[in-house]
């Protein structure tokens, strides 16, 4: 996504993307709290994806904004990273499409009553199904969702945790 912007020339301080500084920040907060999980395995480029991130940054004067431990994160990175080029012949550097179009054809257009037939949208998300799907999917077989839960959805309401 990076690289795009910076193909539309849309990476800076007072870019149109709105909170850009804050969005790169959460980035790096993000890249170092699944790499402790062992999530980003594999590729060293995916890996260390925030050095990336940090590099777009220092190139084109983004001010970094979001976690608190931001200043610790990116003194972990290296900002110094060679950054791919896009061009209107070559805009996804990073083969981002590729990769969501080889998903899109692995895991899209399953067949079931709840199953994706693209991926995204709200087939897994409980506040969208009918009282019976919640129970059909549900281990054992009953309303998942308590009575108050269910009265604030029908209201209108945010549901969340905490």
């Amino acid at each position: 996504m990076l690289a795009f912007f910076e193909s539309q020339n849309m990476l800076s301080d007072n870019s149109e993307v709105k909170d850009l500084g804050l969005i790169m920040g959460v980035f790096i907060k993000v890249a170092n709290d699944v790499r402790e999980y062992g999530v980003l395995g594999g590729d060293e480029k995916f890996e260390r994806f925030d050095d990336y991130v940090l590099a777009y940054a220092k190139k084109f004067g983004v001010t970094l904004r979001g976690p608190k431990n931001l200043d610790k994160l990116t003194a972990e990175c290296e900002g110094t990273v060679k950054l791919p080029v896009a061009t209107a012949a070559k805009p996804d550097v990073w083969s981002v499409y590729t990769a969501v179009n080889n998903y899109r054809k692995q895991n899209g257009g399953m067949s079931g009553p709840r199953s994706p037939a693209k991926i995204g949208g709200d087939h897994y998300d409980v506040t969208s199904m009918s009282s019976a799907e919640r129970k059909q999917a549900a281990f054992d077989k009953k309303e998942p969702l308590p009575k108050e839960i269910l009265q604030a959805l029908k209201n209108g309401l945010l549901i969340g945790r905490g």
